[in-house]
């Protein structure tokens, strides 16, 4: 029996029944009437990247209002690429929690746009807008998504364009319709009732002092690091080590003794680090590649090179 070999189609081109998927052509986040082909002078990254762009927001208490870039169409193809790209990346404001079902932002993003969007209006030969029979602006379908993708990395939040809308999300989970939606400069409210999705979310939308917050973590490193330092002392590029000191019991660090090149550190009890400090090239974090090897980042404190290797002396010959 033999098989027959059926080539595996690419995204652009599965075919689903009831949707036209013809315009969409391929797609990495170009081309195409579902992306802006303007790009900034240097050629990276949208025009309206970070700008406050206004737009067009029907008024939903009239029943006759013109339809929205959501009820028309959408920017599916570009928003899919993004969210590939985006993966389960993780965004700062989503890290203080691991949350079970977490979607995709780019996706929320794209959508919240859309349905508060205004959908282009169809025009006449002499450029007035189109209406049906019940004097309803007809949209223009082959510019809705386009119109959406054009103004997605725009900032929202500061054109204010979106502030007398509300989001409700009543089954809220991890938030991201929340956040979402208030980056964009919605008014957001959402209800769960699983407890550890309220707590989650509040924190996640709360306001913090930046002060408070930086010596919160400086109140907890200066506990934890000194009992962990010795598992990120490591080497730079060109093998020089760092160097330890013992605390020698004042402000000045001139007056602290350096211990021998064979000290190990984690000869000494944890409780007792506090009186050690180390100098020299550290490991900041270590990550797997996709397909690849482990990938180790190493930083020196305070210069590009360690305060304790030959690298400065080599550096300024």
């Amino acid at each position: 029996m033999t098989r027959m070999s059926i080539p595996k189609r690419t995204a652009e081109q599965q075919t689903f029944p009831g949707i036209d998927l013809d315009a969409q052509k391929t797609l990495p986040l170009g081309e195409s009437k579902y992306a802006s082909s303007e790009r900034t002078v240097d050629g990276v990254g949208p025009t309206n990247l970070g700008k406050p762009i206004r737009v067009l927001v029907p008024d939903f208490s009239n029943p006759k209002r013109a339809k929205t870039c959501l009820e028309v169409d959408f920017p599916i193809v570009p928003v899919n690429a993004l969210s590939k790209l985006e993966g389960n990346a993780g965004k700062p404001i989503y890290q203080m929690s691991k949350w079970w079902a977490r979607r995709r932002s780019s996706v929320f993003r794209a959508m919240l746009i859309a349905a508060a969007m205004q959908a282009p209006l169809r025009k006449n030969p002499d450029g007035s807008s189109a209406v049906d029979t019940d004097g309803i602006p007809l949209p223009d379908e082959t510019e809705s998504a386009r119109a959406v993708w054009d103004v997605y990395y725009a900032n929202h939040q500061k054109a204010g364009s979106f502030k007398h809308l509300k989001v409700l999300d009543c089954f809220m989970g991890g938030g991201t319709t929340l956040v979402e939606g208030s980056r964009l400069g919605f008014q957001v409210a959402g209800v769960d009732l699983n407890p550890v999705a309220w707590f989650v979310v509040k924190n996640e939308l709360a306001c913090a002092d930046p002060d408070e917050a930086r010596e919160f973590f400086e109140d907890i490193e200066s506990e934890v690091k000194p009992a962990i330092q010795p598992f990120y002392a490591t080497e730079c590029p060109r093998g020089h080590g760092g160097r330890w000191y013992y605390d020698g019991g004042t402000e000045d660090p001139s007056d602290d003794k350096r211990m021998q090149t064979d000290f190990d550190p984690l000869s000494v009890a944890p409780e007792e680090r506090k009186q050690y400090r180390y100098e020299g090239p550290e490991v900041i974090y270590t990550f797997w590649a996709k397909h690849g090897m482990l990938t180790t980042w190493v930083r020196s404190q305070n210069t590009h090179l360690p305060l304790s290797c030959d690298c400065r002396k080599e550096a300024r010959s």
